[in-house]
């Protein structure tokens, strides 16, 4: 018998773009069936400080919006932007929005998920593979480097928001892990930052061909709201790597 629409619950997702794609068909191909995702768009029409700073002027109210919709915990996602702002500004705005909505849904950012899930995996020397532009990297790195970490190498793509979310193919973050690797193989694991990217079936693949972990944001978003919501022990549609294989005891923990 199928699993009915929000038998386990619902994901809260905030996320910056107006147009979205390789995401949503992400999302709802690594869910449990019977976990739902609520998408709350943020309406940014490309990348660009002015685009970020608006885009990031609305999250409370996106976030305000989800918990009308009952969903049982809620994601910001959208690295390049909080980024832009500061290496600790994701801490800055989970604090903001703690302090007007409290505890009774779980808030989180993005960002502070990949950093539990590299943790809980154990990694110190980090790869951080992207198609963000050079001046993100560089952002995304910093806030990496700020959390304690080492990244080891970066790469990155020079491509607008349209051209990131339709010209990548499904084996672009594959080959630059690989690429990576080749120049860096003292990493501990790989970073695949861009929930827009087709990474979920690439992230075992690539484990299989390193022998190191991988963290992405979707995965680590769903690994984190399957804890919250009492699922842990609720397998993805298919495997998303060494992170949900870890006990399932490391899974979830409420940030506020």
């Amino acid at each position: 018998m199928a699993a009915s629409y929000r038998s386990l619950g619902s994901i809260g997702y905030i996320l910056p773009p107006r147009c979205n794609e390789t995401v949503v068909e992400e999302a709802l191909a690594i869910r449990p069936l019977g976990l739902a995702w609520c998408f709350a768009s943020l309406g940014m029409p490309d990348f660009g400080e002015r685009h970020f700073t608006d885009s990031l002027d609305l999250v409370e109210e996106a976030a305000a919006q989800l918990i009308e919709r009952e969903v049982d915990v809620i994601v910001y996602s959208g690295i390049p932007l909080t980024a832009s702002q500061s290496p600790g500004f994701h801490a800055e705005l989970e604090d903001r929005l703690a302090r007007r909505f409290g505890t009774a849904v779980p808030l989180a950012t993005d960002s502070s998920l990949v950093l539990r899930a590299i943790a809980a995996l154990g990694m110190n020397k980090v790869t951080l593979v992207t198609p963000y532009n050079r001046g993100t990297v560089e952002r995304v790195t910093e806030m990496l480097n700020a959390a304690g970490l080492d990244v080891v190498d970066a790469v990155g793509c020079e491509l607008s928001l349209a051209q990131l979310l339709t010209e990548l193919d499904d084996d672009s973050a594959y080959d630059s892990a690989i690429e990576s690797f080749e120049r860096a193989s003292d990493t501990d694991g790989f970073f695949l930052s861009c929930p827009q990217w087709p990474t979920a079936r690439n992230i075992v693949r690539i484990e299989n061909a390193t022998g190191r972990p991988v963290v992405t944001q979707l995965q680590a978003i769903l690994w984190w709201a399957l804890g919250i919501i009492g699922r842990a022990d609720t397998p993805p549609q298919f495997p998303l790597g060494q992170l949900f294989e870890l006990d399932s005891r490391t899974k979830g923990k409420v940030i506020a």
